[in-house]
């Protein structure tokens, strides 16, 4: 693990991210590597304007093989404050998804488009499933029991989406089957 300080911002950089880094350069055919890091920093600033703005200080960010987590000091003040710290993430994401495609960057507009998508899934790791676990918390309903279903019609929708559009990526199936499985026993 390697931390510093920035500030009173604590940046923890954990072994399993450099691992996942190493490896999704080693199988990255495409040369995005660079382009999809530069978009989760995109989808994390979203999140960090929104946090600023709600005047929610962030403690710490880890950098984990997961991604990327920003851990606040507090509990966050209300539900609608959390909703739109959690939406800004994929919202930066599509506004980039938007301004690439202007530009005719294809390879950038559809990184950011996919990371937008893929990070509203109903999967509690996710900023959609975080959103709707908040959701369920608020109406005082079975959070735990309502996301593994939410978990695994997601899962099979995604997988049948993608096997749709005749994507032979066997990764990114058993990505979102491990998350699915993630949901079921954590």
């Amino acid at each position: 693990m390697i931390g510093f300080k920035i500030g009173g911002l604590k940046v923890i950089f954990r072994f399993g991210f450099f691992a996942a880094a190493a490896l999704f350069c080693l199988i990255d055919k495409q040369g995005l590597a660079l382009c999809t890091f530069c978009s989760c920093v995109i989808h994390e600033t979203g999140h960090i304007i929104a946090a600023v703005l709600c005047n929610v200080k962030i403690e710490k960010i880890i950098f984990g093989f997961g991604g990327i987590k920003m851990v606040s000091e507090c509990k966050i003040k209300s539900l609608w404050t959390d909703i739109f710290i959690l939406l800004l993430g994929p919202f930066f994401n599509f506004t980039a998804a938007f301004f690439y495609f202007y530009c005719e960057c294809y390879s950038a507009w559809s990184v950011n488009l996919i990371l937008g998508a893929f990070n509203l899934l109903l999967f509690s790791g996710l900023d959609g499933g975080a959103i709707a676990e908040k959701i369920l918390v608020y109406s005082g309903l079975d959070s735990r029991g309502i996301m593994k279903i939410a978990a695994l019609l997601s899962a099979a929708a995604v997988c049948g989406i993608l096997y749709f559009l005749s994507v032979e990526n066997i990764l990114l199936y058993a990505v979102i089957i491990f998350l699915a499985v993630c949901q079921f026993f954590y």
